[in-house]
C-alpha cells in the first residue's frame, strides 16, 4: 500500500484532471469557503480567512469553492476580495446554485432560470468570461431533475461553464443523472458519513468525480472537546450535526481519540483516508484559519512510499468508524 499523493490512477473524467491540472499540481484539493464568512460558525475575524486564502495559495492549493448563498453573500464577497488580486489563469473557480434566501429561510430552487441568473451573477461579480466549475446545490423537489441538468448542459454549450456538477445526491437521482455523461458529483463524505458509497459507485462507474465535503466532520473527527455540542454557541449551526443525536456514534468517537492521543498528525492521515476510498477523487477542505492548512505541507513535501505504522493503525480505527 502506497500514499496517494497523485492519486491518478483513479481519476474517472480525465478531461476535469487536466484541466484542474493546468492551475495546480495538487488537483485532487480544493478549498471551500462557506464558513469564511462567519454566518452560523461562532465569532470569527475576518481577517483570518485572507490569511487562510493567501496560505492556500502559496501551498498550491488554487481551487475555491463559494456560493452566493454562504453567508448571505458574506463568503463569496471575501473570495471575490482575494480573487480580484490574482491572474485568472492562476486558479480555478467552483460555484454552486439552486439555493436562495428568503429572510431567514433557505429555498431550494433548480429552475432552469435561477440556474442560469446564478451565474449570470457569478461572472459579473467576479469579472470573469466563464465559471471553471457549476453545481447544482441540492436536487429541487419542486422541479424535474432533467430540468436543472439540461441548463447546467445550456449553460456549458453556450460556454458559460467548462465544467457541471450536482451536489448532496441520493439513490433517487442516480438513474437522471447517468443519462448525462462526464459531471462531477460533491457529497458529504467521511469515516463517519458513508451511506452514499453504493450510489456514488454508481456514478464512478460512469465517468463521474466525486469531489468530498466536510472531511473532517465540522472538527468533530479532530477535537474531543467538539463531542459536547454545547461547546458551540446556540446559534452555531454545527449544534446541528447528527452525530450528536447518536450516542454510539460520540462514544465510538471517545473511543478514537482516546486511541488517538498521542498521534501528531491526525489531520493529515484522516483527509488521505479520505483521498483514498475508491469514490474520492478530490477533497474540499473548509479551514477557516491558516494554521488548519499546516498539514497539507506534508502533502507537498512527502514522496510516494509504503504506510507507517501510525498511519496504517489511524486508517483502521476510520475504517470502522462508520459501522459505529
Amino acid at each position: 500500500m502506497t500514499f496517494p499523493w497523485t492519486p491518478q490512477y483513479k481519476q474517472r473524467n480525465h478531461l476535469i484532471h487536466s484541466y484542474l491540472s493546468y492551475f495546480t499540481t495538487y488537483p485532487y484539493v480544493w478549498l471551500g469557503t462557506w464558513t469564511m464568512g462567519g454566518h452560523r460558525f461562532g465569532s470569527y475575524d475576518q481577517r483570518y480567512a485572507h490569511e487562510t486564502l493567501e496560505k492556500a495559495f502559496d501551498l498550491g492549493i488554487r481551487i475555491y469553492d463559494s456560493c452566493s448563498f454562504y453567508a448571505k453573500g458574506q463568503s463569496d464577497a471575501l473570495l471575490q476580495s482575494f480573487l480580484s488580486q490574482k491572474d485568472d489563469l492562476s486558479y480555478a473557480l467552483s460555484y454552486k446554485g439552486g439555493l436562495r434566501w428568503e429572510g431567514n429561510t433557505v429555498v431550494k430552487d433548480g429552475s432552469s432560470s435561477f440556474l442560469t441568473r446564478s451565474v449570470e451573477n457569478a461572472l459579473k461579480f467576479f469579472n470573469r468570461d466563464y465559471i471553471d466549475m457549476f453545481f447544482l446545490h441540492w436536487v429541487d423537489p419542486e422541479v424535474d431533475l432533467k430540468e436543472s441538468l439540461d441548463a447546467l448542459h445550456r449553460l456549458q454549450a453556450d460556454q458559460k461553464i467548462k465544467f457541471w456538477g450536482v451536489c448532496n445526491v441520493d439513490e433517487s437521482h442516480v438513474d437522471d443523472l447517468l443519462a448525462y455523461k462526464g459531471g462531477l458529483i460533491q457529497q458529504h463524505y467521511n469515516p463517519l458519513f458513508r451511506q452514499s458509497e453504493q450510489s456514488l459507485i454508481r456514478l464512478m462507474e460512469h465517468g463521474y468525480a466525486l469531489s468530498a465535503t466536510s472531511p473532517f466532520e465540522q472538527g468533530l473527527l479532530l477535537n474531543s472537546d467538539y463531542l459536547d455540542k454545547h461547546y458551540f454557541g446556540k446559534k452555531d449551526y454545527r449544534q446541528q450535526n447528527a452525530i450528536y443525536s447518536s450516542e454510539s456514534r460520540l462514544e465510538a468517537l471517545r473511543v478514537f481519540f482516546e486511541k488517538c492521543k498521542n498521534i501528531e498528525y491526525l489531520d493529515l492521515y484522516v483527509f488521505l483516508w479520505i483521498l483514498n476510498q475508491q469514490v474520492v477523487d478530490h477533497v474540499i477542505l473548509g479551514a477557516r484559519y491558516p494554521e488548519q492548512l499546516d498539514f497539507f505541507r506534508y502533502v507537498v513535501l512527502h514522496k510516494e512510499g509504503a504506510l507507517s505504522e501510525e498511519q496504517a493503525f489511524v486508517w483502521s480505527l476510520l475504517d470502522h468508524l462508520y459501522l459505529a
